[in-house]
């Protein structure tokens, strides 16, 4: 009787382990990375990287990269940091992985060699394959085209030229992209990079002053990665300078008149946000008035654009939005032009 009941008791244990074995395998994600050109575990981590002898590549984005023979694979990881005035003290947390690059290196290339290989790895090509002179060297061709695995369906960008790397100088180099899907803290903060800011606000102080104060104030107090000057020569003794501030997220066009601030154009990009929202609700919309300002009315009257006056009557600022809707293009970029009432 007690064999028995022992029996009856160890079955069930067994059975027990079992199921919950099989749910645990049905549920958890398996992050290993595959080391084929077409095929790709989008869930991979950054530890499951190292774990499998990924290595990092020195580039000024965090690289993990492996070479097998002529083919190498890196990804590229998704950081996110903090803001900091001394470098030393940024945190930065990795939050996924961005990207991925096979590179193959081959001795010659046509477009059997290539089927050829896209074959090999359950992968086709799309489209009609296109081979033309390197634009590097005259010697060598290259090609631009998609390829598609025929089972996950996932298609990567593929280009191949010739190689510049030292030692395979001699070789073309096959390059197969990829993005990763992003994650949800990703777009999060993509959007809120989009978002209209406050950034443009900072540069209302300097309205007014002279070029070289202007120069020092902005070198000192903003983070600019490059200044140009430009003249743009002289009108009935009027002189005309133009300073162009690029930031990690606008450019700047500085104009000044007679050596003195009295416009600035701040170009948002394409992917811009709610500029013409948030300024209308910010200030109120005014109407757009036909001005005797010539450096605003070849704003106003551009083809395909929509713009819009508002006016901060507090600080006596104005601001001149435009948003292009040219029907050739698909983004709206939008561009602001601020001035104060008391130098027009």
């Amino acid at each position: 009787m007690k064999i028995r009941l022992t029996i009856i008791v160890l079955a069930i244990s067994l059975l027990t382990n079992g199921i919950l074995f099989c749910l645990y395998w049905t549920t958890r994600t398996d992050t290993t990375p595959i080391f084929d050109p077409f095929e790709i575990n989008y869930n991979v981590t950054e530890n499951a990287l190292i774990s499998a002898g990924y290595t990092p590549i020195p580039e000024d984005v965090p690289l993990l990269g492996k070479q097998v023979g002529d083919t190498l694979i890196y990804y590229q990881l998704d950081y996110e940091c903090d803001d900091a005035p001394d470098h030393e003290d940024i945190n930065c947390k990795n939050t996924g992985v961005y990207w991925r690059n096979c590179v193959v290196y081959m001795d010659k290339v046509d477009s059997a060699l290539m089927s050829k290989l896209a074959d090999k790895y359950d992968a086709e090509i799309l489209g009609e394959f296109k081979m033309q002179r390197s634009l590097y060297d005259s010697n060598y061709l290259r090609a631009d085209f998609s390829v598609r695995h025929k089972f996950t369906q996932a298609i990567f960008n593929c280009s191949i030229d010739k190689s510049y790397k030292e030692d395979k100088k001699d070789k073309y180099e096959l390059s197969i992209q990829t993005q990763f899907p992003w994650t949800k803290e990703r777009i999060k903060r993509e959007l809120e990079d989009r978002q209209v800011g406050n950034e443009y606000n900072k540069f209302n102080d300097v309205l007014g002053k002279v070029r070289a104060d202007v120069t020092h104030l902005l070198l000192s107090d903003y983070d600019v990665n490059r200044v140009m000057s430009m003249k743009l020569g002289e009108d009935k003794g009027v002189d005309s300078t133009q300073l162009v501030f690029e930031t990690t997220k606008h450019t700047y066009i500085l104009s000044c008149v007679n050596d003195t601030l009295r416009y600035i154009s701040v170009t948002f990009g394409t992917g811009t946000i709610g500029l013409m929202d948030k300024m209308n609700q910010t200030f109120g919309q005014d109407s757009l008035y036909v001005t005797q300002d010539n450096f605003l009315n070849n704003h106003i009257n551009k083809p395909y654009s929509t713009a819009r006056l508002f006016g901060d009557k507090e600080k006596g600022i104005n601001y001149l939005v435009i948003v292009e809707n040219d029907p050739q293009y698909l983004a709206q970029p939008s561009k602001m032009i601020i001035w104060r009432k008391n130098t027009n």
